[in-house]
C-alpha cells in the first residue's frame, strides 16, 4: 500500500491533501464547475460564519497584496493583518469585515480563516 493511501486511512475524513496526491476521480470533482466554495470564518473559538461564499477579497499581510479567491483556486496559505476582509455569500449581502491578524487557507474548494480579532459591518449591496 502508498504511503499516502495509509495516511488517509489513518487520518479523519477532513485531512487535506494536496490535489497532486489526489486521484483522478477526487481531481475532477475538486475542479468541478461550481461558482462557490465552503468557508469557514473562526474567530478565537467560535466558528462566526460557515457556509457557501462566490468570493473572498483581501489584502495579504506580507506585502498587502489584494487577492480575490474564486471557487477552484489553486491552494493557498497565507496571513492577513490590519485590513479589510469582503466576503460575497451565495444568500445574503456582502459582508465587510475587518481583520487585526487571521490565517487564510484555501485547497480542494474549501477556505478557512482563523482570526484573533475582527469589526464586522454589512454592506448595502
Amino acid at each position: 500500500m502508498l504511503l499516502i493511501e495509509k495516511l488517509k486511512q489513518s487520518h479523519s475524513s477532513n485531512f487535506i491533501f494536496p490535489p497532486t496526491f489526489m486521484n483522478t476521480k477526487d481531481h475532477n470533482s475538486v475542479f468541478s464547475d461550481s461558482k462557490s466554495f465552503h468557508l469557514d470564518l473562526v474567530v478565537g473559538l467560535n466558528r462566526i460564519f460557515s457556509g457557501l461564499v462566490k468570493s473572498i477579497t483581501f489584502y495579504r499581510g506580507a506585502d498587502h497584496a489584494q487577492i480575490t479567491v474564486l471557487a477552484n483556486h489553486s491552494p493557498l496559505a497565507t496571513t492577513i493583518q490590519n485590513g479589510e476582509l469582503i466576503l460575497n455569500p451565495t444568500i445574503g449581502k456582502i459582508q465587510k469585515i475587518f481583520i487585526i491578524q487571521a490565517t487564510f487557507l484555501f485547497s480542494q474548494n474549501k477556505a478557512s480563516i482563523f482570526a484573533t480579532t475582527i469589526k464586522s459591518n454589512e454592506s448595502s449591496q
